[in-house]
């Protein structure tokens, strides 16, 4: 933990981080770096020490905070490794819950994400310009790069290398640690003003800092390997394959329900009076027939001859001749017979009555092109589909491999 005239805000901050600590039953070292305050911070830390696991050590090296997390390294003890700032705007108490993410998802690094940032305009400007240009820009990913609160690994301190200027550490520990695959996850955060004192920060001076340090590493950056590795950690590829297949499976449910609509026709079948209402009659009585046309007719066509009954639109039939009877779909078995009733009107010998349950109207499906597209469809999202999954399961055996 890195001090410069802290005084105001540091047994505030040991006493949520020792309750904090207590609650969750973890044991627990403090370590501070001053750089040489002139408020006190020293003495009052020393005297601290007695009633909290402390270490207190002055700075020897460069001015700036990056070099104070660097000397502050040495003395870390155990296997987590937490760096916070002393001036209370992170909440030490998510220290637990960052510690217990990354023991539960087996990941080298906790990033926080300040998500309710209630500092002022100017300083919300320059993160999110730092973000999106010199982060998500240069490198490829999105994470809260300069957030101060990070939980990582300590065996990552001898694995990188990083050459920082007074306050460009966390960038290029990001960066340096993605090339050597270590994985990476974020937790959000609030965010809150300065609990006391003075910000030791040159919001212009800084942000010029930054932006020179992210070119340069930049310039010395296996870019590939970051997003490789970012798009690992964030899960982008299972992302992608799952809106893939769902995007799929929507336009194959999307045309099975065009198909459905499609297949109705205007159009009807031709049926044999034979066929529908006397099965068993000869070759010459088959000659009368049924044929069912589209409903466009109506009650004014029978009234062309007036020897024929007089038939409500409702039925949507036509008068037919003593040769053929043109009708239209029937509404109902009921319809059916009152067909034959009209088409038996002064003959001698009438014909049958079909039973309630005998005339049936069908529609004439266009099948054809249906089937043809379907199977277009559904062959072309298969293959798709298997390549996806090949190129999935590909890309974590790689990543496997890689990080054993």
């Amino acid at each position: 933990m890195p001090t410069f005239n802290e005084a105001e805000n540091v047994s505030l901050l040991l006493d949520r981080l020792d309750a904090t600590f207590k609650t969750a039953h973890l044991t627990y070292q403090i370590i501070f770096i001053d750089d040489h305050s002139t408020d006190g911070t020293v003495a009052l830390l020393q005297t601290l020490q007695s009633k909290y696991p402390l270490e207190v050590h002055l700075k020897k090296g460069k001015r700036g905070k990056a070099f104070s997390l660097m000397e502050g390294f040495r003395f870390v003890k155990y296997d987590a490794v937490c760096m916070i700032d002393a001036d209370l705007q992170y909440p030490p108490e998510a220290i637990v819950s960052m510690y217990e993410l990354m023991c539960n998802n087996q990941a080298d690094i906790i990033l926080s994400r300040r998500v309710d940032n209630a500092t002022g305009w100017m300083r919300k400007l320059a993160t999110a310009t730092y973000n999106a240009i010199f982060t998500r820009l240069l490198f490829g990913f999105d994470y809260d790069t300069q957030s101060g609160l990070k939980l990582f690994d300590r065996k990552i301190l001898g694995n990188i290398k990083v050459s920082p200027s007074p306050w460009s550490f966390d960038l290029e520990f990001i960066v340096r640690s993605m090339e050597r695959h270590y994985s990476i996850l974020s937790y959000d955060i609030p965010f809150a003003e300065r609990h006391a004192g003075e910000a030791k920060v040159s919001i212009i001076s800084t942000s010029f800092e930054l932006a020179w340090a992210a070119l340069k590493l930049r310039v010395d950056t296996s870019i590939k390997d970051v997003r490789r590795a970012y798009r690992r950690d964030t899960k982008l590829a299972e992302k992608v394959f799952g809106v893939f297949v769902a995007s799929l499976l929507t336009l194959l449910t999307l045309h099975v329900r065009s198909a459905d609509a499609a297949t109705v026709d205007t159009g009807l079948l031709s049926v044999n009076v034979s066929d529908i209402l006397q099965p068993q009659a000869n070759s010459q009585q088959s000659a009368d027939t049924i044929n069912m046309q589209p409903a466009t007719a109506s009650a004014a066509d029978a009234s062309a001859d007036p020897s024929l009954p007089q038939v409500s639109d409702q039925t949507g039939i036509q008068p037919a001749s003593d040769a053929a009877t043109a009708i239209t779909t029937p509404a109902s078995p009921e319809a059916a017979r009152l067909a034959v009733k009209q088409q038996n009107y002064g003959k001698t010998t009438p014909t049958a009555l079909p039973s309630a349950n005998a005339y049936v109207a069908l529609p004439k499906p266009d099948t054809k092109g249906v089937s043809k597209a379907s199977v277009v469809l559904i062959g072309l999202g298969t293959v798709l589909l298997a390549i996806a999954t090949a190129w999935y399961f590909a890309r974590r055996i790689k990543t496997i491999k890689a990080l054993s």
